[in-house]
């Protein structure tokens, strides 16, 4: 099972994955393993690649709650 920090390397190693996440938050995350729930998908809502990515970032150095 993919875990978040294996999510947040593929948002930093594939600009075209993020762009898909954003796009499509529950077939994205389904398709990677992960049964999203409703507070994942509105946590999704409204996020721009840039902060996705920097959220990412916060995840590779240890600095976001896991």
């Amino acid at each position: 099972m993919i875990t978040l920090q294996d999510l947040a390397m593929k948002v930093l190693s594939d600009p075209s994955f993020a762009q898909k996440l954003l796009a499509n938050p529950e077939a994205t995350l389904r398709a990677e393993g992960i049964e999203p729930t409703a507070e994942m998908l509105d946590a999704l809502k409204g996020v721009d690649e840039a902060s996705i990515t920097a959220l990412a970032e916060d995840f590779k150095n240890g600095k976001a709650a896991t």
